[in-house]
């Protein structure tokens, strides 16, 4: 869908009075303009952007990423981010230090590069010390991750599925088409015990001292007893199978 916008606003001064303006494109949306807004007066006066006086958006040229940084992002992550940040918007500003140097938020700006986002809200983190700065460009990574998770079973299962029924796009919350096809996936009981186990064969296929390749897996044959019972074979049914030394 194609929205035209348009306005026309009046002010008599009786006197040159300078104004603030507060309307045009957001940053954050200026890939979707397909025409650029612009402003004109009559008589024409200078007129200039404007930024809060916190300096809270810098000009993405303007920030320098950490040469040390020890986080690696793939290009599929960044077209992930890059998606979002097309869908919600600059949700979380930058951290970034007094000098223009990045701390935190350098996938995000390598994202803001795909849509040609000139500007994005920064956070300055004035006073930190040079330690302070580096230990936080791991600290924002690792805390991240560090003892999180999902709680599959329940409540992300739930959360996915409803957004599903919704028809949101999934892809947009991060998770990768297999990932998803597992969490929403119908789970069953099953049709058996999972403690049963299948009859001995008369003439089992493997032998006592033999070594089964299942994938990743490696098992050995060996002899079982039971009180009261003979000893037989423990038995493979699929797999590779070579004799052990």
């Amino acid at each position: 869908m194609k929205i035209r916008v348009g306005y026309e606003l009046i002010f008599d001064f009786p006197q040159s009075t300078p104004v603030i303006m507060v309307l045009g494109t957001h940053s954050t949306r200026a890939s979707d303009v397909i025409v650029p807004d612009f402003l004109t007066t009559s008589p024409s006066v200078p007129i200039s952007h404007y930024r809060d006086v916190f300096g809270n958006w810098w000009p993405v040229d303007r920030l320098i990423p950490y040469a040390k940084n020890a986080r690696t992002h793939s290009d599929a992550q960044i077209a992930a981010i890059a998606a979002s940040i097309k869908e919600w918007g600059w949700t979380t500003p930058a951290l970034v230090g007094e000098d223009g140097g990045l701390i935190a938020g350098h996938a995000r700006i390598l994202a803001a590069r795909q849509p040609g986002i000139a500007e994005i809200p920064v956070m300055v983190a004035a006073g930190w010390s040079e330690a302070q700065k580096r230990a936080y460009v791991l600290a924002d990574n690792q805390l991240a991750i560090t003892g999180s998770g999902w709680d599959p079973e329940l409540l992300l299962r739930l959360e996915l599925g409803e957004l599903n029924l919704a028809g949101f796009d999934l892809s947009l919350t991060g998770f990768g088409d297999l990932e998803l096809k597992d969490l929403l996936a119908e789970r069953t009981g099953g049709l058996t015990d999972p403690d049963d186990a299948p009859a001995a064969p008369e003439h089992p296929v493997s032998q006592t001292g033999d070594l089964w390749t299942l994938g990743k897996h490696r098992g050995i044959s060996r002899l079982r007893s039971a009180r009261g019972k003979s000893s037989r074979p423990m038995l493979a049914s699929r797999g590779t199978r070579r004799r052990a030394p």
